[in-house]
């Protein structure tokens, strides 16, 4: 009883009305970020919403593929100092932040797809993080991040699966946009600070059902933080992060309206050498090659796209059709978040591919805060 009473406090607080920077006293994203490492890999709690992202490509030693996704959210739920205002003796539930999590396991040879969500206020020992020296920490019940300048460790468990994984930067930080101001719509504030680490050396344990297998692989950190509202007409977006077997990586989003791709929509393309070059709508196309429909929330997605960028033009497929991601007990919002495969060619050469594909809004407008 106590979780769904928790899961029901995190969707009322996702539930508020949304409120500017300017209007309610959350901290902007107006310009460049002016990163600063390690610092920035921790919380900016002034901030409304922020979120650490992983998703990988993992083999086992028979090898065996698999995907993996995990997704830890920060939300502050109000603005200013709300502290100075509240009563003298104050519950120990009560808290200005949530955190909230989604971890996802495909394993490609049974087609399977397992999810699982966790919510918690930033109380009671149920959430929380501490940040000390070079090192950020982060506990969601009994998941948890731990970030230092050497490496990543993440854990999750799930109905059936779980993970533990050490995650060892192989290229990146790399800011996208103008240094880090990546804007989402056409007012200055509509914006977040957003980086990645597009290859990190993955190993460790999943365990499926009971069993446990090692694993090693490749895997994609993005962490952003804003307090914008998505703008008026913008109903969900496409994001791809790819690894190119030339040792070249993109990262695209496409913000969807009615009438097309938002012009905010863009990409980085990164060369082997760790040098980013930022992308905008106008060097960029997108198509889809076919549709899936979802059994559980019938929202039809996109199922395999055609995506060209300065020098390149890939086909990318779904390594299974459902990835959907249902998470009632905690954003709840049906999205679709899965591992792909790609091919194609990039200056004159043929190239493959590997990442990940998220797309939000095809249930319904996408109208949650990033």
């Amino acid at each position: 009883m106590l979780q769904l009473v928790l899961a029901a406090l995190m969707i009322a607080a996702m539930a508020l009305p949304a409120v500017s920077a300017e209007e309610g006293g959350f901290a902007p994203v107006t310009g460049p970020c002016g990163f600063s490492f390690p610092r920035d890999h921790g919380p900016h709690p002034g901030h409304k919403t922020e979120w650490w992202y992983y998703t990988g490509s993992l083999a086992g030693p028979g090898g065996e593929r698999f995907g993996f996704q995990f997704t830890l959210f920060r939300s502050r739920i109000l603005p200013g100092n709300v502290e100075e205002t509240w009563p003298q003796r104050p519950s120990a539930w009560r808290s200005n932040q949530l955190l909230l999590g989604h971890a996802a396991l495909t394993d490609a040879g049974s087609g399977r797809h397992s999810q699982a969500e966790a919510a918690s206020r930033k109380a009671m020992d149920l959430a929380g993080w501490s940040v000390e020296g070079d090192r950020a920490s982060f506990f969601l019940r009994d998941w948890s991040l731990d970030i230092s300048p050497q490496s990543h460790h993440l854990i999750a468990t799930g109905p059936g699966f779980s993970y533990a994984l050490g995650l060892t930067p192989a290229k990146g930080p790399v800011a996208h946009g103008d240094g880090g101001y990546s804007l989402k719509g056409a007012r200055p504030e509509s914006a977040s600070c957003y980086y990645s680490f597009p290859r990190m050396d993955a190993s460790g344990t999943i365990t499926i059902g009971g069993s446990p297998l090692k694993v090693t692989g490749q895997a994609w950190m993005d962490h952003e933080y804003s307090s914008a509202p998505l703008e008026p007409g913008i109903t969900g977006w496409d994001w791809f992060s790819l690894r190119l077997s030339d040792g070249s990586d993109l990262m695209a989003f496409f913000l969807r309206r009615e009438d097309g791709f938002s012009k905010a929509s863009s990409a980085t393309l990164v060369a082997p050498d760790g040098t980013a070059r930022h992308v905008p709508l106008s060097g960029l196309t997108l198509s889809s090659t076919g549709s899936w429909t979802s059994p559980r929330s019938k929202a039809r997605y996109p199922s395999g796209w055609r995506l060209a960028a300065p020098g390149m033009e890939l086909v990318i497929t779904p390594v299974l059709p459902d990835q959907e991601m249902n998470t009632p007990g905690s954003t709840g919002v049906n999205y679709w978040e899965g591992l792909v495969k790609a091919e194609g060619i990039k200056d004159g050469k043929k190239v493959t591919a590997e990442g990940y594909v998220e797309l939000t809004g095809y249930d319904k407008p996408f109208t949650a805060r990033y």
